[in-house]
């Protein structure tokens, strides 16, 4: 099997428990694989995706100063401390 089937059939698997997870199918589990993994750190395209955003805009963050990244070698990442910090200073309720 090459690499390109494994990696697809890696993504459907990861798929597959995150949707089972979210529906409940397996309540309080969360090491049931490496997706479930608690992550420190994400990619900008990770981070994006797990707040809802889009890369540019966290990119933008990042260059006002609004978000800090660390570099693993020359690959920048946002730490998921970073990312709850970030959240949470956003107002509750909608600007006019």
């Amino acid at each position: 099997m090459d690499f390109v089937r494994v990696d697809l059939l890696a993504d459907i698997l990861r798929t597959f428990c995150g949707l089972a997870a979210r529906l409940g199918a397996m309540p309080g589990r969360n090491d049931c694989c490496s997706c479930h993994a608690t992550k420190l750190a994400f990619t900008y395209p990770e981070a994006a995706n797990a707040v809802g955003v889009s890369v540019r805009t966290l990119q933008r963050l990042v260059e006002r100063g609004e978000l800090a990244v660390k570099y693993i070698g020359s690959k920048p990442v946002i730490l998921a401390a970073e990312l709850d910090a970030w959240l949470n200073s956003l107002p509750s309720d909608v600007r006019p």
